[in-house]
């Protein structure tokens, strides 16, 4: 007796709906992917926003500690402000203004005979679009000078070596609040009298087309 033979492989009705099956199947576990993708790299931006703006903080931080006062403008001669012929401190400039005793290369104050008090260098902490920087300035009358003024990185030299880049992720600039030594909030924008400052700093990274902002902010106090 002959065996009837038996058809091999799919027909096309069984091919479809495996097709269909297989394409399911594989877009429900790319979507899982990519959601797992995407909320790790946003995780992940986080923490680099955290580590960055903690780092960028510290910064601030230490050089508020050493500095003999906030200013309202600097007057140490800065050929390159943003705009303006000087620096202002303050939400509007998104600018802080410094003011640090000179040193000299052994950490010697560098005294001005006329008035018995270090020359003072000026720190510039500046935001230019989501881009956020520190200039020094350097006091040229204070010889044996530390500290080397800074340019902007477009016309930077071996005399004038780039301003130092914190981040690049800044959004929606910063914000300072000042405070006296009775701890009143200063207003009207003259900081000449402020004893510490609050800052806060917003960053931002861009994850897959999502915005992914964080805050970060801390409270100085100067030495004096």
């Amino acid at each position: 007796m002959k065996r009837a033979k038996s058809d091999s492989g799919f027909t096309i009705v069984e091919m479809a709906i495996a097709t269909t099956v297989a394409g399911t199947i594989l877009v429900a576990a790319f979507s899982i992917t990519f959601s797992l993708l995407a909320d790790y790299l946003k995780a992940s931006a986080q923490a680099q926003m955290v580590v960055e703006s903690q780092n960028i903080l510290q910064f601030i931080t230490d050089d508020v500690r050493f500095a003999s006062s906030i200013v309202n403008n600097n007057t140490v001669t800065d050929a390159n402000p943003l705009s303006g012929s000087t620096w202002t401190t303050g939400d509007v400039t998104d600018a802080l203004v410094l003011q640090i005793p000179t040193l000299d290369a052994s950490g010697a104050f560098i005294i001005d005979s006329a008035t018995g008090d270090p020359y003072p260098n000026e720190i510039v902490y500046f935001a230019d679009g989501a881009s956020f920087y520190r200039r020094t300035l350097a006091n040229p009358a204070a010889v044996g000078n530390n500290l080397t003024t800074t340019c902007p990185i477009a016309i930077a030299s071996p005399s004038c070596p780039a301003d130092a880049t914190l981040t690049d992720d800044l959004f929606n600039g910063i914000s300072f609040t000042f405070y006296d030594q009775d701890d009143t909030v200063i207003s009207g924008g003259d900081v000449s009298a402020a004893r510490s400052v609050d800052i806060t700093l917003t960053m931002s990274k861009n994850v897959f087309g999502r915005q992914v902002d964080f805050d970060n902010s801390i409270r100085m106090t100067l030495r004096n």
